[in-house]
């Protein structure tokens, strides 16, 4: 039994994994969780190394050598353990295959390994959005910016704060303390590798240097907007001088290329979270952190949206327990807005 799960568990990608673990520890505790369903989740490789310290063999797995030839392999060298989280690793394909960039093939001193790179890339990368105009390119890219941000970037976010708090809290066993360090250690790997992945996707949305189109795909009212925005603007949440009720409906509303209207929203990044968050539960509309910031016609008390910082400014607080300042006005809004769509 132990072997299948081990096994099922090892054809998950990164997030697969991460979401599976999360609800595995979140939801049996670790006081109840055991070392060997820890062990389920790393995988543990013993490679061993003979005189030459290049040529490793794999002394378990390797089916082509017999039980005497391994005996004498295993007397003439080292035999060391590696562990890794039992995924496919992913993400790191995505960002070297999918979005190479200038730079990376630059730094090769190899003039052959160069050529071979060359050609690898120039038939492989971004092969998957080579068959779209560019506009479509950028909302497929953007799309990725959100599942990355909004989802996979939060969870780790959620695993991490859990696995800090519980074990400095509680009288964990050494053995299992090592097992769920060693697994956030790697996640907390994996959150570098992402956001280095987004960096380089809004590097290569730069790239295009095109005009920008698209809009938020709203198909709300616009009466339900124009009360959205006279309860904003009772809340002291809108600058109104910067920002008319017309142009408020124009940004939220329109193709971003068809006007010059910006939304002057006055929260900090933390409320405009909150705001944002309840926008989509209250009311069904949901704008993405990525799509705000690639616009740049919404604008808080912090400045021009940066997707990647506002989100993580707003896990940290809910991580916390702490709600926005003045949060009861911003939900006072949404339920008014209820109110009015009963009536």
């Amino acid at each position: 039994m132990k072997k299948k799960l081990i096994k099922k568990i090892s054809k998950l990608n990164e997030f697969q994994f991460i979401m599976l673990f999360n609800g595995f520890i979140i939801e049996k505790g670790i006081d109840e969780v055991t070392e060997n369903e820890l062990m389920l989740f790393i995988l543990t490789d013993k490679i061993h190394y003979p005189n030459n310290p290049h040529s490793g063999i794999d002394i378990y797995e390797n089916k082509y050598l017999s039980n005497d030839e391994l005996k004498e392999i295993i007397n003439s060298g080292i035999t060391l353990t590696h562990e890794r989280l039992n995924c496919k690793s992913k993400i790191e394909k995505l960002v070297k295959n999918l979005f190479i960039v200038p730079y990376q093939i630059d730094n090769y001193s190899d003039e052959t390994l160069l050529d071979v790179q060359l050609k690898k890339y120039s038939e492989n990368s971004m092969e998957f959005l080579k068959e779209f105009p560019k506009t479509t390119q950028i909302t497929k890219l953007n799309y990725l910016r959100d599942k990355i941000i909004d989802t996979f970037l939060v969870e780790i976010s959620i695993l991490s704060d859990f696995i800090t708090k519980n074990i400095s809290l509680k009288n964990t066993e050494t053995n299992k303390k090592n097992q769920l360090i060693f697994i956030l250690e790697e996640v907390l790997k994996l959150e570098e590798k992402l956001i280095e992945l987004d960096k380089v996707i809004v590097n290569k949305i730069d790239s295009y240097n095109i005009k920008k189109e698209g809009n938020y795909f709203i198909d709300s009212d616009t009466e339900l907007l124009k009360k959205l925005y006279s309860e904003l603007e009772k809340n002291d949440f809108i600058d109104i001088h910067k920002t008319s009720q017309e142009e408020f409906i124009e940004v939220l509303k329109s193709d971003w290329d068809e006007h010059n209207s910006i939304i002057h929203i006055k929260m900090d990044s933390i409320q405009f979270g909150y705001f944002i968050e309840r926008l989509f539960v209250e009311l069904k509309i949901k704008i993405h952190m990525s799509s705000i910031e690639y616009a740049g016609n919404i604008i808080t008390k912090n400045g021009k949206i940066n997707a990647r910082s506002a989100s993580s400014s707003y896990s940290n607080s809910k991580k916390k327990g702490t709600l926005p300042k003045r949060h009861k006005n911003i939900e006072s809004i949404f339920e008014k807005l209820k109110m009015n769509k009963k009536d």
